[in-house]
């Protein structure tokens, strides 16, 4: 525990910059980092980070009642509100300001609670070929045998700060491998936090011409016009070419 508060000590809280989603290939080689990785843990958040498109807690607090069967498959449905998994509430809870009463966690908006589909499969735009995830079988087992993914702000910090050493994501950002670029201290290698994942994944449907009223809806978007920054990011001037109605 201590050495996850010493890591994070150098890590800025994600809201102190602007978002940075991955490119296409910087998309590509984080996934590949979550997939290949020896603790199993580590797989599950990083794969549902970026595939998902959750905020930290929504992760930090999912369980295995939120997963169903839905008509194409695995999906996950955030409640509007759910018993912490930690007895009485997690420090997290505690200093959320979500209308849940004690002992309980709630997502960030109204708009939180929502379905989301697990890909079983994913256009791999770097490689331009489909690439098959083990996300569905890999959450519903973790989710099985281990209970709530009971994990703490930090904690999801800590696993998403080692998966970019081990994606190198500073040499990424280097050869421009985030949408846009900003000064960075060297000090903060490898720069990349939870709601770049949530950004990343965003592209990712924008490239892959998802409705974007479903991206708004999966996302946990009040309004469609949340999506204009992330179809800049992709497509360049207002992009709307790239989504579909």
């Amino acid at each position: 525990m201590q050495l996850i508060k010493a890591l994070h000590s150098r890590i800025p809280d994600t809201m102190e910059r602007e978002q940075l989603p991955l490119t296409a290939e910087g998309f590509h080689q984080f996934n590949q980092a979550a997939h290949e990785h020896e603790n199993t843990e580590f797989r599950v958040a990083g794969q549902a980070l970026i595939h998902l498109g959750i905020r930290n807690q929504e992760l930090g607090h999912m369980e295995e009642d939120w997963l169903e069967d839905g008509p194409h498959g695995l999906q996950v449905r955030i409640p509007r509100r759910t018993k912490c998994w930690k007895d009485g509430g997690c420090q997290e809870c505690r200093d959320d300001d979500n209308g849940a009463p004690p002992g309980f966690w709630s997502p960030k908006t109204e708009h939180g609670a929502r379905v989301i589909p697990v890909p079983s499969d994913y256009q791999n735009h770097y490689l331009d070929e489909r690439e098959e995830i083990e996300l569905p079988s890999l959450l519903r087992s973790w989710l099985k045998l281990n209970g709530p993914m009971a994990m703490s702000r930090n904690k999801v910090r800590h696993i998403v700060y080692k998966l970019a050493q081990e994606t190198k994501i500073h040499e990424l950002q280097g050869r421009g491998l985030v949408e846009r670029t900003i000064s960075r201290d060297p000090e903060l290698y490898p720069d990349i936090y939870v709601h770049d994942l949530r950004g990343s994944w965003a592209c990712q449907c924008i490239r892959s011409e998802c409705n974007r009223f479903r991206v708004r809806d999966w996302g946990g978007w009040g309004d469609v016009s949340m999506l204009n920054k992330y179809v800049r990011f992709v497509g360049g001037g207002n992009g709307e070419d790239r989504i579909k109605y």
